[in-house]
């Protein structure tokens, strides 16, 4: 950030794209995969929750059903094994790319993230 400092200061906004990057790579960044079908009310509450808060540094991604879930796994590899626990979805949670145990409580979920629900 040192070596940019000067052209920051000239001109902050063309560089808050470059201050978020850095922040991402000092983390903790969460990732974030949310196992269920994408219509059924359960997951969509995770969706909604995860949105509510402001959490910097993560990453969310929806892996539905099964048929829905070629096209993630494919860009995502590492979700294949992401599966929602008894039908239920399911948050996988990782923080500085260690998985915590899957959950389908949203508040165990939100726990995971440092957040509260109110």
């Amino acid at each position: 950030v040192n070596v940019f400092s000067t052209d920051i200061k000239r001109t902050p906004s063309a560089y808050s794209m470059m201050l978020l990057g850095f922040d991402f790579a000092i983390g903790p960044s969460f990732e974030i995969v949310i196992a269920g079908n994408p219509v059924k009310e359960d997951t969509r509450q995770m969706i909604e929750q995860i949105r509510k808060k402001f959490i910097p540094r993560k990453v969310v991604l929806l892996r539905g059903t099964h048929e829905q879930s070629k096209a993630i796994t494919e860009l995502a590899p590492y979700t294949k094994f992401h599966e929602p626990l008894n039908e239920k979805a399911t948050a996988h949670v990782c923080i500085d790319h260690n998985c915590k145990l899957p959950t389908t409580d949203l508040n165990r979920m939100m726990e995971l993230l440092g957040e509260e629900i109110h």
